[in-house]
């Protein structure tokens, strides 16, 4: 079962992707952690990204479709997409790489969330710059304050996370994506699904839509 995941930043995309992959042993395919993957490990594609990166540019589509085309082929479980695609651009070339791959999409899933929860969501957000992982001061904050407990690493809180670059980021992100969400809303298999609760309330609904599917 292939999944794609659809939804602003702090709508918990990945945190609901890990969840299913738990469940269900999915694969979890997220574009920004396969770009960090390859920076880290030093590759020549990582080398490529990272001097792309800092010129503050975007990795190109064409790349991130090799990756993309990896990935699909290790899957054995199934794979969760998870911020992919983002442009209409990369929603063609995901459908010619379905294809190619003789591969489909079997539910895509729209999260929603109102501009002043995710404001509120992000700017309360903390990353251990070690390990990567991911805390929320009110929502999910670390045990012991500021460190992370994975690795005991210092909490940091991203540039990007500030007020006004997040406004810009959603901004770009709903000039982007609403063409893509008036393609999907047409299919069969798209399911919206009300992101501003819980995550357990979220999950409820989330795991209900996959079960249908695989029913």
């Amino acid at each position: 079962m292939n999944i794609i995941i659809i939804g602003p930043q702090a709508s918990g995309k990945g945190t609901i992707a890990r969840k299913l992959k738990g469940l269900y042993g999915f694969d979890v395919i997220g574009t920004g952690d396969l770009i960090r993957d390859e920076i880290k490990k030093g590759t020549e594609l990582g080398k490529q990204f990272e001097s792309t990166i800092n010129l503050g540019n975007l990795v190109s589509d064409d790349s991130i479709l090799k990756m993309l085309k990896k990935e699909f082929k290790k899957a054995r479980n199934g794979f969760i997409l998870d911020g992919y695609p983002r442009t209409l651009r990369q929603t063609n070339d995901l459908q010619n790489l379905l294809m190619e791959t003789n591969q489909k999409i079997d539910l895509i899933i729209s999260l929603n969330v109102n501009e002043e929860l995710i404001i509120e969501r992000m700017s309360g957000r903390r990353i251990c710059p070690k390990c990567g992982e991911l805390y929320n001061v009110k929502s999910m904050p670390p045990k012991i304050q500021g460190i992370c407990d994975k690795c005991g690493k210092g909490l940091i809180q991203r540039d990007d996370d500030s007020e006004e670059a997040i406004k810009k980021r959603l901004k770009l992100y709903k000039k982007e994506t609403a063409p893509i969400l008036e393609i999907y809303k047409k299919s069969e298999n798209y399911v919206e699904i009300d992101a501003s609760r819980d995550i357990e309330e979220v999950m409820v609904d989330v795991q209900r839509s996959v079960d249908e599917v695989v029913e």
